[in-house]
């Protein structure tokens, strides 16, 4: 079981840091989101062509990878969406340069079922999904969808899903808090859906509350069946990382980084 831990629970630390103590842990994928203070890896140090070769030496040197870029791309608006291509392709070229497989995006809120314009946003998100795969696919990399918002159920993932399933530049990162939201300890037929796309996970725990809502709690301590997930990944043979993603950023009473990480990585021990 490979085990990355995204920035976004320490975004004020530098790479340095990062990877010391991930690497103290045992961990050995990164997911960036958040580096520095600075949440647009375009604008993070570490990735400009100046520091590129530092980067490369530093991470080779450690073992440490960077297994995903995390952009804030959406596509469930047509300015938003025009100014996410440009923003994605960017993230690309970053992710060429530095051998990192995956950049994420969102597809966000598109409407719900009998809202007038759905058809229109959900074109619009898989058209531009489509150009940003036929961009990554070409540089080696894949555009990840994260099961977000409310892109995150049957009803509002499946004609993405049946329109880029063949496209080799696109996959599915699969964030388990979402989709129980919706579907609690019932998610095998949307794991069916998407496991022929599935590249990446994002893992957390939470409280369910009504109306698709959740409080995010410590992991292991909440309501996910996080067991039952990692048994049917285990045996499908899910070979991506499984990445922890502790929201402290838009969430400052979760626990410190420090605390946060190492309980992470001792739980997800039970099931090696």
């Amino acid at each position: 079981m490979k085990l990355s831990i995204t920035t976004l629970g320490c975004c004020d630390w530098s790479l340095n840091k990062v990877v010391g103590y991930f690497k103290d842990l045992g961990v050995s994928g990164i997911e960036i989101r958040g580096l520095k203070d600075t949440m647009n890896p375009l604008e993070m140090d570490c990735f400009s062509p100046e520091n590129e070769n530092d980067t490369k030496k530093y991470l080779k040197a450690n073992e440490m990878k960077i297994v995903c870029l995390d952009t804030s791309c959406k596509f469930d608006n047509h300015e938003i969406a025009k100014k996410s291509i440009v923003e994605g392709k960017t993230a690309i070229d970053v992710a060429a340069r530095f051998d990192i497989p995956f950049i994420r995006v969102f597809g966000n809120k598109i409407p719900e079922i009998g809202e007038e314009n759905r058809d229109e946003i959900e074109n619009l998100m898989i058209s531009s999904l489509a150009e940003l795969s036929d961009y990554a696919s070409e540089k080696n990399v894949k555009v990840l969808l994260e099961t977000h918002g409310n892109v995150c159920n049957i009803e509002n993932i499946k004609k993405t899903v049946e329109a880029l399933k063949e496209h080799p530049g696109f996959g599915i990162l699969w964030d388990i808090a979402h989709s129980d939201k919706y579907y609690a300890e019932d998610i095998e037929e949307f794991y069916e859906l998407i496991k022929p796309l599935l590249c990446h996970m994002h893992f957390k725990d939470h409280f369910r509350l009504p109306e698709h809502q959740n409080k995010l709690t410590d992991f292991g301590e909440g309501e996910i069946p996080i067991a039952k997930i990692v048994g049917i990944l285990k045996k499908d043979g899910y070979d991506g990382y499984i990445s922890f993603e502790h929201e402290r950023k838009w969430n400052p009473d979760l626990p410190a980084p420090e605390i946060a990480f190492p309980k992470f990585v001792n739980y997800m021990k039970q099931f090696e």
